[in-house]
């Protein structure tokens, strides 16, 4: 391995050596090659002989700024489409917009927006279907990412994409509203339209990078995209035709432009509508045209001398083939728009163009398109027609929570029920109700109509995040899944509360702070009790309700002079309707002690600017508030002469204003000036009026307070009572401090792949990820995504490994690509992901795709999942949970349908697989193989797939791993080298109870055994809710001590901490329930690894459970234990809160919902659990100690 050779040569020397096997490496000539060559011939440089491939690829990748080289990666296998064959890529395939001339691209997708998944999977958005327990677990599995919240961690892995070639970039897929430039990157249609943002890649400039105004500006020459596509004219002359001198003047920089030959040449050689472009990747079909006169107006005028010519073109047009409803129309007459009308389109839901183009045709013509792609509602009730396009969906879409017709109908339906899982209903909204998807909880977009999808009632959606940091939130998001409503007892983060920040609608976590107790460092507000940062004093917003903070403060501008009247120390600006009416008896100015007491004294709601809310739920802020507290309008909206209040207030407020100013203007209140606009540096009054009702920010997007939102300190560190995070172990990059020296500069030349140069020429040769092939990497593979996760619950005799093949399989017996990997049996199951390549070109039939698990070479069980029909996509996905049925393996056939002395065996539904002897192949082993390249001692599926037996690497089972023989296992541990990458590697695994000797215990002390069943419960302290690390059930009629292994791995393998808070539930039978009491055993607040020993008769401290009639403000909570009323522990709507932090007289809470693993999973434990917050109903037969 020192040699860097390929490993198919290893093998073929291992055949040499095997004098039992066929020697076809006679002639095999083996190179070792020097310190920066490699390949089999060291035919390559490369730099450093520790680098891996990885190494080069992010090397190659890294600078996006210098992507001279990079290609349009584009699809071509099996689909003829004319007039978008040169930028074609995947994701195009049923996005919804037709590229190809001929709408190729949009036909047979109907088969994916009505496939049904089966029972127990979730259907992604896209259509495609996965497990439901994949849903919402912290783990992208849509390829659309539709069943995950969009929260940073799980999404994390495609902030790079345009500078790293991973799986889960080259599988995404973007949404409806999002264009894809083709490397995982989603940019907004909106923001593309507005030019507010391009591809980083510029893929959507693709033939027209030179009317883009970003292009250049952000690179300063033209990227690899733009080279390859556009048509760089040559230097401009007299004889330059009408397209090169308009080429000339988009492409060049103003100081080279030749503008006056350009005039001559425009007014002579071109119309006055200049067709320029008739092809671009972002929109086919759509041609763009400029207006001469306008050119030559702007070139003419003298003031434009050092401007560059607009880029925008004049007027648009379509022509083309588009697919409507199924069907292919050719539109022969031109659809005409200007830029204006193409940018108003980013007001619908998605790019709305070919829906209105499809609109217009399908009404002109309605009465000749009744075909059976076109069938009628009423007809075929398994679709959903949007009004006014026509355009199919899916029932499943309907009240959804996404908008999928274009004018939303297929949202707020009243003649639908809302049936999807994982949908949560906008909690004012009714008549009829609304729905968003759990994945848009928290996002930063607000869809319900009251918010309540961003703040509802209880809590912050973007506080509550299904991530890896916090299970519980997946936890509650999984609970539909059991049909069980886990969302309505989600509660904030405690230590959120009393921080000025609204967390909960209509900022009732702001009220009754005056006991609150601030984290270290925070300043209390005098009168409100709120915890505020000190940097936040006199920066122009209150903090504080009643603004104290920002009292006696110097002001960045000079203000009103009506406001200047006012004492700032003891006195509020405030323009009441008293004032209004006579100025001469009443003054512009309220007592401090008004602000924010509640009572709204100034009109618009000035003083309670953070105490009253809008109708939407939220602080009223700069915002006016009028109508009795049913209206809030925009700041700029109030005093423009327009009134948009019904009660006026909004003008009435600007008293002096008696129609001096025409309407949308601003009347400077000393009536010597009308204004476009206010609150601007530029526009100003003579008397400073114009700061009237002026947010801090000049950025007119600026939300009130939007900067002051901060991260808590987490449970764990309040346990610990640290302020700073703790040092996490990481292992540092083995180039970290070394740069690596490029190979080139050719960043990106083989986009998604590497290359390496040649020693005795200057080629270069690019190295493909399995999405890409070419010799740029440039054209897109047809594929099959796998991800698999093996449940063994019903089988812990399975082996520790399984040997997995995965196989496509055409026609039911031609295997046309595999895989293998391996399964390895853990506390927490993980993940195997894997894909499988179609051939090119890709042969017509049936696809399915086969898992076979082995124990060496035995085979033990299968399964298979069709493929077609929607092998018609490029890429595709399947997500699996592998189940093994309930019974013993092997599970032979009851008749050996299979020939030549091959197995048969079975599995669900009657279907059978055949393993061949040695030898023979083919559906019934009914076909002599030759040539095979296995050796005799593995399992040959075909000729060339080979079944190892443990010890022997792939791909041909020659070479046998020997790295268990330098015995890399700990004592009491056995050593299982592996068949499958990484080379030489192995598993220890363990053989008796006490491998773990370092692992902490717990041990439980008790007199007498129980008479009735516990549950221990330990938590971990992550993030801001608790994590349930472990549980241990308890039987009835135990003896003492019990001593039960803690876990200290979490559900991603890696070692973690251990708990911090233990809770001991017992289970006393009444009359007609069951009575549960919790118990809170130990709070751990230490790094060290330890053993925890508790005394069931003495060192248990027993929760209370405040009654409805006892309960109080969470934000009472922390002075509870002053009186120790309640003991040292209770529990009240969601909180479990113990006393002694910070000291013996304060509590500390944590959001908490009971709840537990679902028993059924354990094979010798019958339980049926009902629960809710306050009651456990369990119905039981306990057969023993059981730990999970």
């Amino acid at each position: 391995m020192d040699w860097l050779i390929p490993f198919h040569l290893i093998e073929q020397y291992a055949i040499h050596l095997d004098d039992n096997e066929n020697n076809r490496a006679a002639e095999a000539t083996i190179c070792n090659c020097s310190q920066n060559r490699i390949g089999r011939y060291c035919e390559y440089n490369f730099n450093f002989r520790k680098d891996t491939p990885g190494h080069w690829l992010d090397q190659q990748m890294s600078n996006l700024h210098s992507n001279y080289y990079e290609t349009l990666t584009k699809f071509v296998d099996g689909l003829i489409c004319p007039g978008a064959d040169k930028f074609l890529e995947w994701r195009h395939i049923c996005d919804g917009f037709t590229q190809c001339a001929n709408g190729a691209d949009e036909l047979d997708c109907h088969l994916l927006e009505f496939f049904k998944c089966e029972t127990g999977e979730f259907q992604c958005r896209n259509g495609m279907c996965i497990p439901i327990e994949f849903a919402f677990d912290a783990t992208p599995d849509c390829m659309d990412l539709s069943d995950e919240q969009a929260s940073d961690e799980p999404y994390k892995g495609y902030h790079n994409c345009a500078q790293q070639s991973t799986f889960e970039c080259d599988n995404r897929l973007c949404h409806k509203d999002q264009f894809s430039c083709g490397n995982g990157v989603c940019i907004p249609w909106s923001a593309i339209l507005n030019d507010q943002k391009d591809c980083s890649n510029f893929r959507d400039t693709a033939y027209i990078c030179e009317v883009s105004s970003l292009v250049l500006q952000t690179h300063g020459d033209w990227s690899g995209i733009c080279k390859q596509t556009i048509e760089l004219v040559p230097p401009l002359t007299n004889s330059s035709d009408c397209r090169q001198t308009l080429g000339h003047l988009l492409q060049t920089h103003r100081t080279q432009q030749l503008r006056e030959l350009a005039v001559i040449n425009l007014r002579t050689r071109c119309d006055d509508l200049i067709l320029y472009s008739e092809q671009n990747a972002f929109f086919p079909g759509l041609k763009m045209l400029y207006n001469r006169s306008r050119i030559d107006i702007f070139i003419s005028n003298p003031r434009n001398l050092d401007k560059p010519v607009p880029k925008t073109p004049d007027l648009y047009y379509f022509t083309g083939v588009i697919v409507c409803d199924g069907i292919s129309l050719n539109i022969s007459e031109k659809m005409w728009f200007n830029h204006q009308e193409l940018q108003e389109l980013t007001s619908y839901p998605f790019f709305p163009l070919f829906h209105l183009i499809c609109q217009k045709i399908m009404n002109e013509s309605l009465n000749h398109m009744k075909t059976e792609n076109n069938l009628d509602s009423s007809i075929s009730p398994s679709f959903y027609r949007c009004k006014n396009t026509l355009d199919r969906v899916s029932l499943r879409r309907i009240n959804d929570g996404y908008i999928d017709c274009l004018y939303g109908d297929d949202e707020r339906n009243p003649n639908y029920p809302m049936t999807q899982l994982f949908r949560y209903q906008c909690q004012t909204i009714t008549s009829p109700p609304q729905y968003v998807s759990y994945a848009k909880l928290g996002d930063g977009v607000v869809d319900c109509a009251d918010g309540s999808d961003e703040v509802s009632s209880e809590i912050r959606w973007s506080t509550f995040k299904c991530d890896d940091g916090d299970k519980y939130a997946c936890w509650v998001f999984q609970g539909d899944q059991f049909r069980e409503n886990r969302l309505k007892d989600a509660r904030l983060h405690f230590h959120r509360y009393c921080d000025s920040i609204w967390d909960i609608m209509d900022g009732r976590d702001e009220k009754n702070c005056s006991d609150w107790m601030c984290d270290p460092g925070l300043y209390k507000c005098n009168r409100t009790g709120q915890c505020i940062e000190r940097k936040s004093f006199c920066d122009g917003e209150f903090d504080c309700d009643d603004g104290e903070d920002e009292v006696n403060c110097s002001l960045p501008w000079i203000p009103w002079n009506l406001e200047v009247k006012c004492n700032k120390n003891a006195e509020f600006f405030c323009i009441t309707d008293d004032y209004v009416k006579n100025q001469s008896l009443n003054r512009s100015c309220i007592h401090r002690s008004r602000v924010g007491d509640g009572h709204i004294d100034c009109i618009g709601a000035r003083d309670e600017r953070n105490v009253a809310s809008c109708p939407d739920h939220r602080m009223v802020g700069d915002r006016f508030l009028c109508d009795n507290g049913r209206k809030c309008i925009n700041y700029m909206a109030v005093c423009n002469g327009i009134k948009d209040c019904v009660d006026g207030t909004d003008e009435s407020i600007c008293y002096w204003n008696t129609g001096y100013c025409p309407v949308g203007q601003f009347s400077c209140a000393d009536r010597k000036g009308c204004k476009s606009t206010r609150c601007t540096a530029d526009i100003t009054c003579n008397d400073k009026s114009h700061r009237f009702w002026c947010p801090n920010s000049a950025n007119e997007n600026y939300v009130y307070r939007s900067s002051k939102y901060r991260s808590v300190i987490d449970n764990k560190n309040r346990c610990y009572n640290q302020l700073e995070f703790h040092t996490k172990l990481s292992i540092p990059s083995s180039s970290s401090n070394q740069q690596v020296k490029a190979l080139g500069d050719r960043y990106l030349y083989c986009n998604r792949g590497f290359y390496l140069q040649t020693v005795d020429s200057s080629e270069f040769f690019c190295f493909c990820p399995p999405a890409f092939y070419g010799d740029r990497c440039q054209y897109n593979s047809r594929r099959v995504g796998i991800q698999l996760r093996f449940d063994r619950g019903y089988h812990p005799g399975l082996p520790f490994i399984l040997n997995v093949l995965i196989t496509l399989v055409l026609n039911g017996s031609t295997v046309v690509d595999y895989r293998f990997l391996f399964d390895e049996a853990k506390e927490y199951s993980s993940k195997s992901i894997t894909y499988l390549i179609y051939p090119r070109p890709k042969p017509p039939g049936i696809y399915s795709v086969r898992i076979e698990t082995y124990n060496s070479t035995e085979l033990i069980h299968f399964w298979e999942y069709p493929v077609s029909p929607l092998d018609f996509l490029p890429v595709l996905r399947i997500a699996k949970v592998l189940r093994f049925p309930a019974r013993s393996f092997p599970w032979l056939c009851s008749h050996n349908y299979c020939e030549n002395n091959g197995t048969c065996h079975q599995q669900e539904g009657n279907r059978f697989l055949c393993i061949c002897a040695y030898g023979w192949k083919g559906k019934l082993c009914e076909m002599r193989t030759e040539n095979i390249h296995c050796a005799s001692r593995s399992l040959a599926r075909t000729e060339t797939i080979c079944v190892c037996p443990q010890g022997y690497l792939e791909p041909y089972c020659y070479v046998q791993n020997l790295k268990c023989q330098q015995h890399n296992c700990e004592r009491n541990e056995t050593c299982i080298p592996r068949s499958h990458p990484p080379i030489y590697g192995h598993i220890c695994i363990c053989n008796t109870s006490i491998c773990n000797v370092n692992r902490p215990v717990i041990r439980l002390h008790r007199q007498e055994p129980n008479q009735s069943p516990f549950l221990l419960q330990l938590l971990q302290l992550t993030g801001d809710y608790p994590t349930i690390r472990q549980q241990i059930l308890v039987q009835s009629l135990t003896s003492f001590p019990l001593i039960q292994m803690i876990k200290t791995r979490d559900g991603t393998y890696a070692v973690g901490e251990q708990p911090e808070i233990g809770l001991l539930f017992t289970f006393e039978p009444n009359a007609h329930s069951i009575e549960t009491t919790l118990y809170l055993l130990f709070i751990n607040c230490s790094n060290e690894m330890r053993n925890f020993s508790v005394n069931l008769d003495q060192q248990v401290n027993k929760c209370h459970v405040l009654p409805e009639n006892q309960k109080h403000a969470v934000t009472l909570f922390g002075n509870f234990c002053q009186s120790f009323t309640y003991g040292s522990c209770f529990i009240s709507d969601g909180y479990l809160c113990y006393c002694g932090y910070p000291n013996k007289n304060q509590s500390n809470c944590l959001s908490y919902q009971r709840r537990y693993t679902n028993y059924a999973h354990l094979s010798h434990v019958h339980l049926t659990v009902a629960h809710v917050f306050d009651h456990l109903f369990i119905l039981a037969t306990y057969g023993g100690v059981v730990a999970f």
